[in-house]
């Protein structure tokens, strides 16, 4: 289990690198390091996936629950 969680968080990284304004690279990202409970950053990459991609904006919210952007 824990070498599957490395791989997705080193390749959610790398998409992030390629391309820092792609919104499904900073929504995985987002929710990679949410599982390490870095909840304010994870926050930060899931509000830019929204910003670039408001059309899509129930998705990446979705993952943190709706209170979180009230």
């Amino acid at each position: 289990m824990k070498r599957g969680y490395d791989q997705r968080m080193k390749y959610a990284k790398e998409a992030l690198e390629l391309n820092p304004s792609h919104p499904r690279s900073n929504s995985q990202y987002g929710m990679a390091i949410c599982n390490e409970g870095r909840f304010a950053e994870a926050e930060k990459f899931s509000l830019r996936a929204i910003e670039l991609d408001p059309v899509h904006r129930k998705s990446y919210e979705g993952f943190f629950g709706s209170s979180m952007w009230q």
